[in-house]
């Protein structure tokens, strides 16, 4: 490790114990989308957790300078912690800004935390379908290089913009005055989808505490009324309940009957689930490494449950690094090569050599050890079946 670096623990943090606790923490690579539904949200207390919190090697920001079309100022410059630095984007056009932005964070690398301005301003400025473009282009490209970025999504956007923006991220947090609610969580269990955290402002700053499942349900009405432009009454009209009962249910201070839910996932063209929980049933699960390589030889377990019928470990070698499957091997092996060339030892002593786009299936004898031949990093899958 260089003099002076800061060493990566497993996982990035928010800077709010409560909001680390629920995702289970903030992957490298995460691109953090802070959605506020209102402009009252407390959008700037959470992007000050970030900034306060301890763990990064380095620090950047990125603004989005200049006038902006119809009046919009550009936001003030935050108070990032030093050591820091800032990417201006100004008036060019939003290739040059995608290549300024990109730099910028390879630069920063693995590691990093980039706070970025309010893309409300970008939008302003170069319009909604040029903001959405850098966003597409540059948010992949943080999650390769493994820098923690936190987007800023103003309530001005439009409604394709916060679409597209999740469709493409891995975090999306959606901020009301007095709660945060877990939109979109890749890589994570399928429960956290739906979650929810009270705000609370107080002499120390924001707090958050984990809200109830009534809580959960609220904030669930909430974003199915805002998504839809409904009133609370138009909302309680659907449900058959009053609206003085809406507005208790959308605040967390009572619950609804099943009938009632029932019926009004009826009338939204939703699954119960979708209005209770504030998810669909996942078509798909995403296992990935939270944490760097650190150099050397470094191996980690994707999938490796129990109840799995498949065990599968991610693998990277730095040049001439040995490394080694997990033990206790119990059915057939694949080794799949996606770079450098690998040398392999085989438990009867043989040592095939398999290079980047092959695999390699063991089916008569196990998979002793591996060794990386290759002048750059070797990567590669073990999977066990």
């Amino acid at each position: 490790m260089l003099h002076g670096m800061v060493a990566l623990s497993t996982t990035a943090t928010s800077g709010f114990v409560e909001l680390d606790a629920v995702l289970g923490g903030i992957f490298w690579g995460d691109n953090v989308v802070l959605h506020a539904v209102s402009e009252q949200a407390e959008l700037e207390a959470l992007v000050t957790g970030f900034e306060a919190a301890e763990g990064y090697r380095r620090r950047g920001r990125v603004a989005f300078v200049g006038a902006a079309a119809g009046g919009m100022p550009s936001a003030a410059a935050p108070a990032v912690r030093e050591p820091a630095s800032c990417c201006e984007i100004g008036d060019a056009d939003v290739e040059a800004a995608i290549a300024s932005t990109l730099a910028y964070g390879q630069a920063l690398g693995a590691g990093g935390l980039i706070i970025f301005d309010d893309l409300a301003l970008l939008a302003a400025r170069l319009g909604e379908a040029e903001a959405r473009r850098f966003f597409v282009r540059v948010c992949p490209t943080l999650l390769r290089v493994g820098a923690v970025a936190v987007w800023r999504l103003g309530a001005a956007v439009d409604e394709e913009t916060v679409r597209e923006v999740t469709r493409i991220t891995q975090l999306v947090l959606e901020i009301s005055p007095d709660r945060l609610r877990v939109i979109k969580a890749e890589a994570r269990p399928p429960e956290t989808v739906g979650s929810t955290l009270v705000l609370r402002a107080g002499p120390a700053g924001l707090a958050l505490e984990r809200g109830e499942d009534v809580s959960r349900l609220g904030s669930s009405l909430l974003t199915q009324r805002l998504r839809r432009g409904f009133s609370q009454a138009e909302l309680a009209r659907l449900a058959g309940i009053t609206p003085s009962a809406m507005s208790q249910a959308e605040r967390g201070q009572r619950g609804l009957a099943i009938s009632t839910l029932v019926r009004l996932a009826f009338a939204l063209g939703i699954t119960l689930d979708e209005l209770v929980l504030g998810q669909e049933e996942a078509s798909y699960r995403i296992r990935g490494r939270t944490a760097p390589h650190g150099g050397g030889a470094s191996r980690v377990a994707l999938v490796d449950a129990a109840a799995e019928p498949y065990r599968l470990h991610e693998f990277r070698l730095d040049p001439a690094a040995h490394g080694s499957p997990p033990a206790h091997s119990r059915g057939v092996e694949l080794v799949l090569l996606g770079r450098g060339l690998l040398m392999i030892t085989m438990t009867d002593g043989t040592t095939p050599v398999i290079r980047e786009g092959e695999a390699l299936i063991a089916a008569g004898a196990g998979i002793a050890d591996w060794r990386n031949l290759a002048e750059d990093q070797a990567v590669g899958f073990w999977l066990e079946v």
